[in-house]
């Protein structure tokens, strides 16, 4: 794979990821008539959170079984998974008011140490992208509809956490 194209693919991944880790606490709006009111009496800030850190880490674990054009395949059908949990994720955790300074400041430190696990781990993966032009053409389009898709929710985890 070119150079320029696995970089590329890996600010893709961090870039759709990073944002992801950066909500954090706050109290519940009044739920008045949803039908999840189960999943609405569970969902704290902290919770979605680690949703969403298990979520970020798969991302990374379907991006490195991608070996070579048919696992690379297979590897997009797990992101597009990834990118339906997030999406419910994103809609539950914008049911919840918007945390004090310093709850989004107890959370960022939290979701600052899963930032750089995911830095890391996604940083290894580059190698063996460039070694095979196929998985690049395969998951960059995929990692890039997926970004549209995280770019959506932006302005939900801005108001959870650190701005971009």
């Amino acid at each position: 794979m070119k150079r320029t194209t696995a970089l590329r693919l890996f600010s893709i991944a961090t870039a759709v990821t990073a944002p992801l880790l950066f909500t954090s606490c706050g109290e519940k709006k009044d739920g008045g008539g949803d039908d999840n009111a189960q999943t609405e009496n569970t969902d704290t800030p902290d919770s979605l959170t680690d949703e969403l850190i298990v979520q970020m880490n798969a991302l990374a674990d379907a991006l490195a079984t991608a070996k070579d054009k048919a696992s690379a395949e297979e590897a997009v059908k797990k992101i597009d998974g990834i990118g339906d949990a997030v999406d419910s994720i994103a809609t539950r955790l914008d049911k919840l008011e918007t945390p004090s300074e310093e709850g989004k400041k107890a959370l960022n430190q939290k979701t600052d140490k899963a930032q750089e696990a995911m830095e890391k781990k996604m940083g290894g993966l580059i190698g063996a992208m460039m070694s095979n032009e196929e998985i690049g053409t395969v998951l960059g389009p995929a990692m890039e509809k997926f970004g549209e898709r995280m770019k959506k929710h932006d302005p939900i985890f801005e108001r959870f956490g650190k701005k971009k």
